[in-house]
């Protein structure tokens, strides 16, 4: 099935989002058929698992081709794959995001003090682990055999992730992993690598692209209109995590002003090639979330140091 053909015979307009995605009006909200549209849907016909998997980022809907299909009222075709984690994790990343709401001491923490907004938290989907996750994933029917290949409890059967903020790393909208953060202290994962970079999906379709250490910076940027991605440490970007700057025509990297950060920085930069800038934060020891808070930035503050970046 030729997913650009269906949707043109569906009266759809489609906007190329880099080689791998198109976007389209949503149809799923009734989004206003004159705008560009914010449904994606993937067209990488040699990628048969994601082909036409679709994500809207405004109503969050989400699925296959069957699924799009089955909105205008025709027939399924066969071999249709909906990507979707281990849905335990999507489970999970529901449960936190719902607790947050709940703590308003973790809430505070946030948006006081570290500056986000409620609808950057909203889209990021942040949450709150209470502790009581494994109750709550044995009330919806899952087994603790199945609970406990998720790697969001420990041996003894306890979560986790406890009195901790979560940050979901999402893929197409979908929770793949998660990762928490203490107050004030650590963030941390569960044992095993990371599958992705944190904020992949903010990057489909841009040319432009920025790069900062941990969750926190990545969402500074996004909030400030930046197509980011946070990486867990300044030495942890993998071989396979490249494909999801293909796109990417100019990326700026902005890690932490240290030493650790500056080496990472440079050596990010000579992995990825001369399409790479290297943003020096002006305050010695301070990470974007800093610049943007303690020292009250704004966008264009940081367009003026990518402007000047090596």
């Amino acid at each position: 099935m030729d997913i650009r053909e269906y949707l043109e015979e569906k009266e759809c307009k489609i906007r190329e989002r880099g080689s791998d995605h198109i976007s389209t009006h949503c149809f799923f909200c009734d989004e206003d058929t004159n705008k560009a549209g914010r449904l994606y849907i993937n067209v990488d016909e040699s990628n048969e698992e994601k082909y036409g998997v679709f994500f809207c980022f405004l109503c969050q809907a989400k699925g296959g081709i069957n699924t799009i299909r089955e909105h205008f009222g025709d027939a399924p075709i066969k071999n249709d794959y909906v990507f979707t984690s281990n849905p335990i994790v999507e489970v999970a990343a529901r449960y936190y995001q719902d607790k947050l709401l709940e703590n308003p001491e973790a809430y505070k923490y946030l948006t006081e003090k570290r500056g986000l907004f409620d609808e950057t938290i909203t889209q990021a989907r942040v949450g709150w682990a209470d502790g009581g996750l494994v109750h709550h994933l044995l009330q919806k029917g899952f087994t603790a055999e199945d609970i406990q290949s998720t790697r969001l409890v420990n041996k003894y059967g306890e979560d986790h992730f406890k009195n901790e903020i979560i940050f979901p790393y999402l893929e197409h909208g979908v929770a793949i992993s998660l990762r928490g953060k203490k107050i004030g202290g650590i963030t941390r994962s569960t044992p095993g690598p990371l599958p992705i970079p944190y904020g992949i999906d903010t990057l489909i379709g841009e040319e432009t692209v920025t790069a900062a250490e941990g969750e926190i910076d990545q969402l500074t940027l996004w909030q400030m209109g930046y197509p980011a991605i946070g990486l867990p440490g300044v030495m942890t970007f993998k071989d396979e995590w490249e494909e999801y700057l293909d796109e990417a025509k100019r990326i700026y990297i902005l890690f932490d002003q240290d030493k650790a950060g500056k080496a990472g920085a440079e050596k990010l930069a000579s992995r990825l090639g001369p399409r790479t800038r290297v943003v020096e934060l002006p305050k010695k020891g301070i990470d974007v979330n800093d610049y943007y808070v303690k020292y009250g930035k704004e966008r264009d503050d940081f367009e003026y140091l990518m402007r000047k970046s090596k």
